[in-house]
């Protein structure tokens, strides 16, 4: 079967479990179905993101015990990477079929794995992390939860730490596309509230066949 065939019956998979299940839980829906039909899914490549890959080469070594949480974490691909470079690793994800595939990779690492709805954090995540990675998980979620996501992101933050975005962007006169939907620039320049800042925005058009359109955005917390 062809990738973009693949990428279709996900499609299909994806529309069938959103009608089907309230709120984000249509996530679990969907990696049960993609597990049982052997239909890969769309967004597990079996290696880190690159743009992620190339964000982390840039910051260097990280100190011990410098936190990090992985967001929509699948099947772990960005957690692993995350682990071997130092990085206490919390992974959550609202599937708990992908947090088990994820759980039983991530062994030799100082990774916890867990089963969360990002949008309702625990209280005692709180300030509590250095890093917080978002990575193709706005793009996947309608507007009231992509919303309520950027609403919530900033909150996680220790002073001082950072957020990096990666997703797949348009410009607004663009048309809205299809799953996973591509982000206009000020739905993820809205996480910059009150003490977190934007660092950088790059808007670039990846290496992928066909070339699509990627921001990778960098926020702090001052």
């Amino acid at each position: 079967m062809s990738e973009e065939r693949e990428r279709e019956r996900a499609r299909e998979l994806a529309h069938k479990a959103r009608q089907t299940s309230k709120g984000s839980e249509w996530f679990e829906s969907f990696y049960r179905k993609a597990e049982t039909s052997k239909v890969k899914v769309p967004w597990d490549d079996g290696v880190p993101n690159p743009h992620l890959v190339r964000w982390l080469d840039a910051r260097g070594e990280v100190s011990p015990g410098t936190r990090a949480l992985d967001i929509g974490c699948g099947y772990g691909d960005n957690t692993v990477e995350l682990g071997k470079r130092g990085y206490s690793v919390m992974a959550t994800d609202i599937s708990k079929t992908a947090v088990a595939r994820a759980k039983s990779r991530v062994a030799d690492y100082n990774v916890e794995a867990q089963v969360q709805d990002i949008l309702k954090p625990p209280t005692g995540w709180r300030e509590r992390f250095d890093l917080v990675v978002e990575i193709y998980t706005m793009q996947v979620m309608p507007p009231p939860e992509r919303a309520r996501l950027v609403s919530v992101l900033p909150q996680l933050l220790r002073p001082g730490g950072s957020i990096v975005v990666v997703c797949r962007g348009r410009q607004p006169s663009d048309p809205l596309g299809q799953f996973p939907w591509p982000l206009i620039r000020s739905e993820v320049e809205g996480i910059a509230y009150e003490d977190v800042e934007l660092v950088s925005f790059e808007d670039f058009m990846d290496d992928e066949d066909p070339p699509q359109r990627r921001f990778l955005a960098e926020f702090k917390r001052v």
